[in-house]
C-alpha cells in the first residue's frame, strides 16, 4: 500500500507516541529545502527510549511497505535521524534538544 505524505506523517507519528515521545513538533520545511518536505522533531527521557521510538518507527514503515529508512545516531541514541525521503525525523533527549533548540 502506497501512503501518501500526510498519512506517512500520522503513521510516523503514531508510531513515535505509541513509544511515549514527546513534545512532537511537525515542520513543513518543502518550501526552503529539496531535502525533504517535513521535518519531525520530538524528545524521547533516555537514549534507550530514543532507539525504541525508532525501532518502532522502522517497524510500521516496514510493515507499511516502505522499508527500511535511514538511520543516523542509534548507537549513541541521543540524537536518532530517520530520514524516510519525504519526512526527516529527529528523536532527542532533552539536554541535546535544548542544545541545539
Amino acid at each position: 500500500m502506497k501512503l501518501n505524505t500526510k498519512k506517512l506523517l500520522t503513521l510516523i507519528k503514531q508510531a513515535a507516541e505509541e513509544k511515549k515521545a514527546y513534545d512532537i513538533k511537525v515542520l513543513e520545511v518543502s518550501a526552503v529545502t529539496v531535502l525533504t518536505d517535513y521535518f519531525m522533531v520530538c524528545s524521547s527521557d533516555s537514549n534507550v527510549q530514543s532507539r525504541a521510538i525508532a525501532d518502532n518507527i522502522s517497524v510500521k514503515l516496514e510493515e507499511n511497505g516502505r522499508g527500511a529508512a535511514l538511520r543516523e545516531g542509534y548507537q549513541k541514541g541521543d540524537w536518532v535521524v530517520i530520514d524516510t525521503g519525504r519526512i526527516i525525523v529527529h528523536i532527542f533527549t532533552p539536554e541535546v534538544r535544548e542544545y541545539y533548540n
